[in-house]
């Protein structure tokens, strides 16, 4: 049986660089969380016990490994069914968390600006940039993933039997 041939070698490169990348960032930063956790080193707004480290830090673990996986797969075999559908499981999810976020950072912002514009402070425009660029970038990408899988999904219609078989 011949092999297809993998129509998005960019995309899947780029995909591996970047999944790999945060998968591995975000298993060393769950570690370094987990760790300072049961040292007792966190305060407030850092996980207390090792499992909530884990839990908080396989939000971008568990997708970014699926990532990871489904490049890896679609890498080695070409597009696959498994490939596509990881691809839009992830990017439906990415953008079902990004744009609420993205509405409620929006919200938060004119409330502040608002304030900060009565009481003569200065804009937030770190929290502009952190607040919606970042989760807009992310959407972005989620969108991006959902359009490589309906073109996985499209290129696996059927095989073109070859003329010279019936010959």
């Amino acid at each position: 049986m011949a092999q297809r041939k993998n129509s998005f070698p960019a995309t899947v490169a780029i995909v591996l660089i970047f999944a790999g990348a945060i998968l591995g960032l975000s298993g060393l930063c769950t570690g370094i969380f987990a760790w300072e956790a049961e040292a007792g080193r966190g305060g407030d707004l850092a996980p207390t016990r090792w499992y909530e480290a884990v839990i908080w830090g396989s939000f971008a673990f568990v997708p970014a490994g699926l990532f990871f996986w489904a490049a890896l797969r679609q890498w080695r075999r070409g597009n696959n069914k498994i490939s596509g559908a990881i691809f839009l499981i992830g990017g439906l999810g990415g953008v079902l968390l990004c744009l609420p976020t993205i509405i409620n950072i929006a919200l938060d912002i004119i409330r502040e600006t608002d304030y900060r514009v009565e009481k003569s402070l200065p804009l937030p425009t770190d929290i502009i940039f952190w607040g919606i660029i970042i989760p807009l970038i992310g959407a972005l990408l989620s969108a991006w993933f959902i359009y490589v899988s309906i073109k996985i999904f499209r290129n696996l219609g059927p095989k073109q039997i070859p003329p010279e078989t019936f010959e």
